[in-house]
């Protein structure tokens, strides 16, 4: 029910506060102060354990300048999980978006989640190792995992490699990764 408000948070034309404009960056004013309130109601995967599991983010929590926490709502949960300072860099982002990628945006080596054959739309990270173009599909090997959850999970087998199309594969980048690349840019 709550697919019909999936970009209702973007906001593109916010003229009330210029979040980091250039002749303010110029002038020496050190502000990395990104606005992450834009993304509320961005349909977004998260991570939970080893796994990302699709929702919808709920609110975002303010905690220091550059201290961000993100509260996400779960397809099928009634309350929202918080993650802690996403913006921090850390190996595996902790939400990224819910987005498909275009062919030109994978290439073997390439890092992205794919969806897994389980009950439970759930996604686990991948490399790709080939690309078809006839027909067009995508051959990924997840990594090994000493527990075998991911076998368990999405009866995948650990380690394997299989060929799967692009509605199954995301981008495991997180919604905001360009503004953050931006604002980190800035002369200081």
């Amino acid at each position: 029910a709550m697919v019909s408000q999936e970009y209702v948070g973007l906001n593109l034309t916010k003229p009330s506060e210029p979040t980091y404009s250039d002749s303010g960056a110029r002038s020496g004013a050190r502000r990395v102060e990104l606005d992450l309130s834009e993304w509320v109601g961005h349909r977004v995967l998260a991570l939970r354990g080893e796994f990302y599991f699709p929702g919808v983010i709920q609110d975002i929590i303010r905690t220091s300048e550059t201290g961000r926490d993100v509260s996400v709502l779960f397809d099928g949960d009634s309350e929202p999980l918080t993650y802690k300072n996403v913006l921090d860099s850390r190996e595996k982002p902790p939400i990224i978006s819910d987005a498909i990628p275009l062919t030109n945006q994978v290439s073997m080596g390439s890092k992205l989640c794919v969806k897994l054959e389980s009950p439970r739309t759930m996604y686990a990270e991948a490399l790709v190792y080939e690309v078809s173009r006839q027909p067009l599909q995508f051959l990924v090997k997840f990594p090994g995992n000493s527990n075998g959850s991911l076998g368990s999970a999405g009866g995948e087998g650990v380690g394997e490699k299989q060929w799967v199309r692009r509605a199954q594969l995301r981008l495991t980048a997180p919604p905001w990764q360009e503004e953050l690349a931006n604002a980190q840019e800035l002369p200081t």
